[in-house]
C-alpha cells in the first residue's frame, strides 16, 4: 500500500459524492477484493479539455448540434435548393398552362436553383454563422463537461478511440448522414406533391428495433434543441421520432447493410456498451447538453435571413415565369 495514502475504497459511503478515478484492486489471501479510488483533482480548464477530447473521438456527434437547425446554409445541398425552386414555381401558377409539363419549366427552374445556390453560398460565408457554430460547439462541450465526471470522460474517450468504439463512431456517422439524405429526399417528394415510396416488404421487427436504437443520439439532440418550451406548440418535436422511424424503415436495407459491415462480435459488444450504465449516462448527458444550445442558436434569425434573401429574387423569378409563357 506504499504510495497509496490518498486512495480510498471506491464504495466507501464517505466518498459517495466525490468524483473519483479507480486506481486498482487489492486482492487478499482469502480471495476477497476491494477496489481503490482516488479523488479526481482536475481544474475546470482540464475538465473542458477532457470533454473536447471525448467529442472529437465521436465522429459525427458534434456535427449534429451544428446542423440540427431549421435552416442549414449548405451551398452543396442540391436537393434543398431544387426543392425551393420547385416550391416557388408550384406556388406561382402564372397562367393555366404553367406547370411541370411546360417546355420552359425546367429552364426557369434551373435558373432559380442556381440563384438559390448563390444565396446559400453568401449566407454560409456570413461571419455570424461561424461565430454561431463556435458558440454551439463550446456550449455543447461545456454542457458535457458539467454532466459527466472526469473519469466518465476519460473512459468514453478511451472507448471511442479503440475497437470497437472507434469503428462504431465511424459507422454511426455514416448512418446519420444516410438519415439526413433520406430526410432531404422525403422533403423533396412532399414538396413535389409525391407520396414517399412505400416498401412492400417489412423488415424484421427485432432488427429494425436494434437499428433504430443506433439513432438515439440524433433523436435526443433534435428533441432537446427544437423544444419550444412549456405551454407552446410541441407537435413539431413530437413528430421527430416518428419521422426518424419512418425513414429508417424505408431505408432499412441500406442502413442495415452499413451496420452489418461490422463483425457480429463487434456489434454485440457495441450494443452491450450502449446498454451499460455509462452508455446510458452518456446519451442522457448528450440530451441535457443539447438543451443549452437553444440559448445560443437563434434558428428564427437564420430563417429570417434566408427569407429576406429569397424575397429579393422573387420579382426576378416571377418575370422569368411570365416571359416563358409569352
Amino acid at each position: 500500500m506504499v504510495g497509496m495514502a490518498d486512495n480510498f475504497r471506491c464504495d466507501d459511503p464517505a466518498y459517495a459524492k466525490v468524483e473519483k478515478t479507480e486506481t486498482g484492486t487489492v486482492v487478499f489471501a482469502n480471495g476477497t477484493t476491494i477496489r481503490l479510488c482516488k479523488a479526481d483533482k482536475v481544474t475546470p480548464a482540464e475538465r473542458i479539455n477532457l470533454s473536447r477530447q471525448y467529442v472529437s473521438s465521436r465522429t459525427g456527434i458534434l456535427e449534429i448540434p451544428r446542423t440540427a437547425r431549421r435552416v442549414d446554409f449548405d451551398s452543396n445541398d442540391r436537393r434543398l435548393y431544387a426543392a425551393i425552386a420547385a416550391q416557388f414555381l408550384k406556388d406561382h401558377p402564372e397562367g393555366h398552362a404553367w406547370n411541370a409539363d411546360h417546355p420552359e419549366w425546367k429552364r426557369v427552374a434551373a435558373i432559380i436553383e442556381n440563384d438559390v445556390r448563390e444565396i446559400f453560398a453568401r449566407l454560409a460565408a456570413d461571419p455570424r454563422l461561424s461565430v454561431s457554430a463556435r458558440q454551439v460547439e463550446e456550449t455543447f462541450v461545456s454542457g458535457l463537461a458539467a454532466q459527466l465526471t472526469p473519469s466518465d470522460l476519460r473512459e468514453l474517450f478511451y472507448y471511442y478511440s479503440r475497437r470497437p468504439g472507434a469503428q462504431f463512431a465511424k459507422v454511426q456517422a455514416r448512418l446519420f448522414n444516410e438519415l439526413a439524405s433520406g430526410l432531404a429526399a422525403m422533403k423533396e417528394q412532399l414538396t413535389a406533391g409525391r407520396r414517399p415510396v412505400q416498401r412492400t416488404i417489412r423488415p424484421d421487427a427485432g432488427e429494425l428495433r436494434e437499428l433504430l436504437g443506433l439513432f438515439d443520439e440524433v433523436v435526443k439532440i433534435h428533441l432537446a434543441m427544437l423544444d419550444p418550451g412549456p405551454r407552446k406548440d410541441r407537435s413539431g418535436i413530437q413528430a421527430i421520432p416518428v419521422m426518424v422511424a419512418a425513414i429508417v424503415e424505408a431505408q432499412f436495407a441500406d442502413l442495415n447493410a452499413i451496420w452489418k459491415k461490422l463483425p457480429k462480435e463487434d456489434r454485440s459488444a457495441i450494443l452491450a456498451w450502449r446498454n451499460s450504465p455509462l452508455g446510458r449516462k452518456e446519451r442522457t448527458a448528450i440530451f441535457e447538453s443539447a438543451k443549452a444550445i437553444r440559448a445560443v442558436l437563434d434558428a428564427n434569425a437564420e430563417v429570417s435571413r434566408l427569407s429576406g434573401a429569397l424575397a429579393k429574387y422573387e420579382e426576378k423569378w416571377l418575370t422569368l415565369i411570365r416571359e416563358a409563357q409569352e
